[in-house]
């Protein structure tokens, strides 16, 4: 995702970092967990010459800048955030597009603030009694009873090469090149 344009935005929740790249009807992508806007770079390149790209860097795992501690994480909040970026960059009639629980993310946004999406492309998301994903989803169970602790578990895990290839071959189509591994695991490894 070097095409574009890098800007911040600040948020309720904090500043979010995305990219803008193209002219056009406005594409709004969202990425998954442990996922950034590098997800969408592929497709970003094929859509802009016909389309405005924003692609946003959401607090799933993958950002880099975080949140205000009083952020809300939860999938609910995540969605405020995709629609208070619609908002603020005064976004109409925009073809909304999830991936992964992304698509989760764009349901909440579709129910709860519908005004500003035209369209809603769902690819390989969560959806309905599939959220979180499968492989993440014993995580969310037993984050209730140790908090944190499963999560810094994965940080560890995740510091060996291995295992960030064996948890994106879980859920990527095609190989995942050990840029955009850093690009994803990276950011979750340094910054709590």
């Amino acid at each position: 995702m070097e095409a574009g344009t890098l800007r911040e935005v600040r948020l309720d929740g904090g500043v979010i970092r995305y990219r803008e790249v193209g002219t056009g009807p406005a594409l709004v992508f969202v990425h998954g967990i442990l996922a950034n806007g590098t997800l969408w770079r592929d497709v970003v390149a094929r859509l802009s010459g016909r389309f405005r790209c924003i692609v946003s860097d959401l607090p799933l795992g993958g950002h880099s800048l975080p949140m205000l501690p009083e952020a809300d994480m939860s999938p609910s909040g995540v969605a405020w955030l995709v629609a208070d970026l619609m908002e603020e960059l005064d976004l109409l009639d925009v073809a909304l597009v999830g991936n992964d629980t992304g698509g989760a993310i764009s349901q909440i946004v579709i129910s709860n603030h519908p005004g500003r999406v035209g369209r809603l492309v769902l690819t390989n998301c969560d959806a309905y009694e599939a959220f979180f994903p499968p492989l993440l989803k014993p995580i969310q169970y037993v984050a209730r009873f140790l908090g944190t602790r499963p999560v810094d578990f994965l940080v560890w895990a995740l510091r060996a090469r291995f295992a960030q290839g064996a948890l994106f071959k879980t859920v990527a189509v095609r190989h995942i090149d050990e840029a955009t591994l850093d690009a994803y695991a990276r950011r979750l490894m340094r910054d709590a």
